[in-house]
């Protein structure tokens, strides 16, 4: 199975959600591999290996991926980088291509998880291009920044991973305003149920299904 973990803009945390996402997949026991296929900006291969071969090695040709993939000692993660020739233009030609269809179904026999880190959605097309070998999606957004409006546009003119969509991540939470959030959402049931159960008959019931109190 392969999932992809794609943000509708830069800069939402993605990159750190997918090796996340991978890593409990591996601290559960199975056998699981990330690969850093944002080839424009591969900031997980830059922290975690620095400039050595990967993916784009292997695509051209230039190296076995038996040779390309690192294994974790203590996670059991298995990471294929991006490349030392990541910064290059047409990435998108390069992840739609037959090599790299050819390249997932063979790493779907050794693995059962493949995650891969793309793009955003907005604005190049490298994510899109990947939907005829992904299995599904899962789209990154920031809290407090990414726009609602652009999360419906990004996903709109992007069928193809709408389609196989698993759902969405809220990154970077302010965990003190969804405090405001839930004290909010309770307060409101409690005085829903409150007006239904406090007050019996048909006024009751119509205070209730308004969301009203007496």
């Amino acid at each position: 199975m392969s999932d992809e973990n794609a943000p509708p803009l830069p800069w939402e945390g993605k990159s750190t959600v997918a090796a996340n996402y991978a890593q409990l997949i591996a601290h559960a026991g199975t056998r699981a591999l990330l690969i850093e296929a944002e080839l424009r900006n591969p900031t997980l291969s830059v922290k975690l290996v620095g400039e050595r071969t990967g993916l784009i090695d292997v695509l051209a040709g230039w190296q076995p991926v038996e040779e390309a993939i690192l294994a974790g000692s203590r996670s059991g993660l298995y990471f294929l980088p991006a490349g030392v020739k990541a910064n290059m233009p047409h990435t998108n030609e390069l992840l739609a291509s037959e090599a790299m269809r050819n390249l997932i179904t063979k790493l779907q026999e050794s693995f059962e998880y493949i995650v891969l880190d793309l793009p955003p959605l907005i604005p190049i097309v490298d994510a899109r291009v990947t939907a005829n070998f992904i299995d599904s999606f899962i789209c990154v957004v920031q809290w407090g920044s990414t726009k609602i409006d652009v999360v419906r546009h990004a996903l709109a003119t992007a069928p193809e991973v709408y389609g196989r969509l698993l759902g969405v991540i809220l990154n970077k939470v302010d965990m003190s305003a969804v405090g405001r959030f839930e004290r909010y959402r309770n307060n409101y049931y409690y005085e829903k149920y409150r007006a239904r159960y406090s007050n019996p008959g048909p006024a009751g019931a119509a205070a209730a299904k308004n969301g009203r109190v007496g």
